[in-house]
């Protein structure tokens, strides 16, 4: 299947204070409103392709049905979704593949303007996956009402790359090249997430496993499930967005260069890459 990236949910403890640090870093999110759970409500960084930044918090009590470990304590970014047309076919095509599928699921939320927005959701795989791979959403209304673009001009085109945290690389991979028919991996190396990452050429997602050291993904994983651990935003402009945006830590993964957003707030769980 295509992976058309459509959003990354970013788990915060405090929406508030987490729309200011990412204000702070010129990307200024917008209120979106509250899930129809009644337990979460969340913020939109979106991009003119529409795929978008969730920052995602705790609103109301009881436990959120989303990635509830991670959004009742704030830990970062905690799942990734790609967009498809027919949900019901990709759901099925997958489960033909061997994939545990969990859903369609019906689901949406209000905005502060009072307007209903619907989708469908499938999520994948057993527990220990269900936050490494995707999840599927398609659409029931306008995506232009569940994605509004707040980021435009040109120099961010949206997200790139989606980095996930596995415990076994080679399994990962095998798992994941099965389930999407990706092609041959590629190594690379990053020096500030610590570790061996594998990239899938022509493809959105990057697997980053420990180091002989651990480094920050082995310490992620100590804690916490196989999930995504970084998302880089595409940019076909390097050194404006450099100038433009508080960036640092740049390297190359590859033929393509990646800056890191300054400051604690997402610190090595948000960056830009060379498209």
């Amino acid at each position: 299947m295509h992976l058309e990236l459509d959003h990354v949910p970013i788990a915060v403890s405090d929406l508030d204070a987490a729309t200011d640090a990412m204000t702070d870093l010129g990307l200024e999110p917008v209120y979106g409103g509250e899930h129809r759970n009644g337990v979460t409500h969340m913020s939109v960084v979106g991009f003119e392709d529409r795929s978008y930044v969730e920052l995602i918090a705790r609103h109301g009590s009881g436990e959120s049905p989303f990635w509830p470990r991670f959004v009742h304590e704030g830990l970062g970014p905690c799942a990734w979704c790609v967009r498809v047309k027919d949900l019901h076919a990709e759901s099925a095509r997958l489960v033909e593949r061997g994939v545990g599928i969990s859903g369609p699921w019906n689901d949406g939320r209000e905005r502060p303007d009072g307007l209903a927005i619907e989708w469908d959701a499938t999520f994948l795989g057993e527990e220990s996956w269900r936050n490494a791979l995707p999840f599927l959403i398609a659409d029931r209304t306008p995506i232009e009402r569940r994605v509004p673009v707040t980021v435009s001009g040109g120099s961010l085109t949206g997200i790139e790359t989606v980095v996930v945290a596995v415990s076994d690389l080679e399994a990962a991979t095998v798992r994941f090249r099965r389930t999407f028919r990706l092609p041959r991996p590629e190594p690379v190396e990053s020096d500030l997430l610590g570790t061996e990452l594998v990239r899938f050429p022509g493809r959105p997602v990057v697997l980053a496993a420990p180091g002989d050291g651990g480094g920050p993904v082995g310490e992620r994983l100590d804690r916490l499930p196989q999930a995504p651990c970084a998302c880089l935003l595409g940019t076909d402009d390097f050194e404006g967005v450099t100038e433009r945006f508080p960036l640092e830590g740049v390297e190359r993964w590859g033929e393509r260069r990646v800056a890191w957003f300054e400051g604690e707030a997402f610190s090595g769980e948000l960056g830009v890459i060379e498209r």
